[in-house]
């Protein structure tokens, strides 16, 4: 998953530790987190319907799990809870530090 590519799918960490990082204009690489089991990653670009404003990175050997847009967007709404991700989709993916 890279910084700049469409949200076409999400993952979900069945074993091991991703870092979330972005790079900045100046290059410099800024960490947003790090994700373990359990966690979903990608999220925000599949529901802002935005490019991906991170890369997520192995730390360790990972498994994961595999969504499409489409079907994540499909048990948002099945599942509504469209609520709780509707103010995290609302954020502006480029912030200032």
């Amino acid at each position: 998953m890279w910084q700049g590519e469409p949200g076409s799918y999400v993952f979900s960490l069945a074993a091991g530790l991703v870092k979330v990082a972005r790079v900045d204009v100046d290059g410099n690489e800024l960490l947003s987190a790090v994700r373990g089991v359990a966690d979903i990653v990608g999220e925000l670009a599949v529901l802002g319907g935005r490019m991906r404003s991170a890369t997520a990175t192995a730390l360790v050997p990972c498994i994961t799990y595999v969504l499409s847009a489409s079907a994540f967007l499909r048990i948002v709404r099945e599942r509504r809870v469209e609520e709780i991700f509707a103010p995290i989709s609302d954020r502006p993916t480029a912030r200032k530090r």
